[in-house]
């Protein structure tokens, strides 16, 4: 496909169009980044006097050249999804070296939304997930990242995701946080499925069902209001436990918040060890 060809081409050269620049960018002069991740770091800024986001990725110099072409190729699928749940994306940087400007999501991610929203609805902002999900896998995108701190809240108080740039898409590329064995975002790992940390499996590949362990994790996590295995101090014993089939318990104090036993039953098959189990996201 076209899409594939130019995503194939952009990864090769670690070039994009010149129609993905903008021009009249600005970035503010906050001394430090609204948020930071693994391997970025968000700044806001303004473009034409709007709000926006500027996701500057954050690589050593080693790094660089390998990384900017996956940089390159998630840029290009990013700008060809368009649904409501889905961060808008605007277009990249020439002025700054790796870097994705989106639109400024007023409230921030889902986690400190929920901080000072406490009563907001959540199975609402769950299913926007999930309508956003369903609308990536129908186009061949895997998000590779789902968690609370990559869902966004725009102005209308409904649920975006973002920061995928770091995923596989099914047109073919590895994870970073995987390929570098994940030590740059280690609190992936906790949202992350048995199968791709499972020393027997010589092939770690990203798939809808490993987004769909994801989402179940991302919706424990909007309901409880921890992240999950929070009780637990190493990233890595939690990933023996994950294998060991352990999972979260259910947080008795959320039912007033909406999770029933019919919404538990659900996220509770979205963790099934055996991948083919857990049901799809249009069944959500």
């Amino acid at each position: 496909s076209a899409l594939r060809e130019l995503r194939s081409l952009c990864g090769e050269t670690g070039l994009l169009p010149t129609s993905y620049e903008l021009s009249g960018l600005v970035k503010s002069d906050d001394e430090e980044p609204c948020s930071s991740g693994g391997f970025s770091d968000v700044w806001r800024g303004e473009h034409n006097g709007v709000p926006v986001a500027l996701k500057v990725l954050r690589l050593h110099a080693g790094d660089r050249a390998k990384y900017k072409q996956v940089f390159c190729k998630e840029a290009v699928v990013w700008r060809r999804l368009s649904h409501r749940n889905i961060v808008p994306f605007l277009g990249v940087s020439p002025r700054h070296h790796l870097c994705i400007v989106s639109e400024w999501m007023e409230h921030g991610d889902v986690m400190s939304y929920l901080e000072r929203f406490p009563q907001a609805n959540r199975l609402q902002l769950i299913t926007d997930v999930a309508r956003g999900l369903e609308y990536m896998h129908a186009v061949g995108v895997i998000h590779g990242d789902m968690k609370g701190r990559n869902v966004l809240v725009d102005s209308s108080h409904r649920a975006r995701l973002s920061d995928f740039g770091l995923a596989m898409t099914a047109l073919g590329t590895h994870s970073l946080a995987l390929s570098s064995g994940a030590s740059s975002n280690w609190g992936t790992l906790r949202y992350m499925a048995p199968e791709l940390s499972d020393p027997r499996m010589e092939i770690k590949v990203l798939t809808t069902k490993t987004d769909v362990y994801g989402f179940g994790m991302t919706a424990w996590e909007m309901y409880d209001g921890r992240m999950p295995f929070y009780h637990v101090r190493g990233d890595y014993t939690v990933v023996l436990k994950v294998q060991e089939g352990v999972r979260p318990s259910r947080p008795l104090h959320a039912r007033e918040l909406g999770l029933d036993d019919y919404l538990w039953a659900l996220i509770e098959a979205c963790w099934h060890a055996e991948p083919s189990l857990r049901p799809s996201v249009s069944t959500l």
